[in-house]
């Protein structure tokens, strides 16, 4: 939650500091180009005064989402439940294999409506990458 009178953007809370906004940038990212010193003098300023950077934008600027999307697509049987334990267990193990690798994870439980299901999720600028699971007579193209 911001403090009273904190920064309400990267290039004032750039000013706050004494440096570049990109510098704020990186050093907040956990960026080699910033000196140790700098980077820690930042970190104690932002926690200070409740900056925190706008993720949206910087994977708006890096075209980079960090995040995998897993789908289940269910068009054969709305009502189905994916609590079964084989397909729990299977989820699990993705989902530690993704956050393992640095990923978050959004999951989507799809009941396609068309055969453009697959290309709207892939090309909603919101996922990295995907993986379809599932049992279902939908497919992929």
């Amino acid at each position: 939650m911001p403090r009273l009178n904190s920064p309400s953007g990267i290039v004032e809370f750039a000013r706050l500091v004494g440096v570049a906004p990109s510098t704020i940038s990186r050093a907040l990212a956990g960026s080699p180009r910033v000196a140790e010193a700098t980077r820690l003098k930042i970190e104690a300023l932002a926690r200070e005064h409740g900056f925190r950077l706008n993720q949206t934008a910087r994977n708006l600027r890096r075209q980079k989402t960090d995040s995998i999307g897993v789908a289940i697509p269910l068009g054969h049987e709305i009502d189905q439940n994916i609590s079964d334990p084989f397909f729990m267990t299977m989820l699990s193990r993705l989902m530690d294999e993704i956050i393992g690798r640095g990923y978050d994870l959004l999951l989507s439980r799809i009941v396609p409506s068309d055969d453009e299901w697959l290309d709207r999720l892939v090309d909603s600028g919101r996922i990295d990458g995907i993986v379809v699971m599932g049992q279902s007579n939908q497919i992929g193209h």
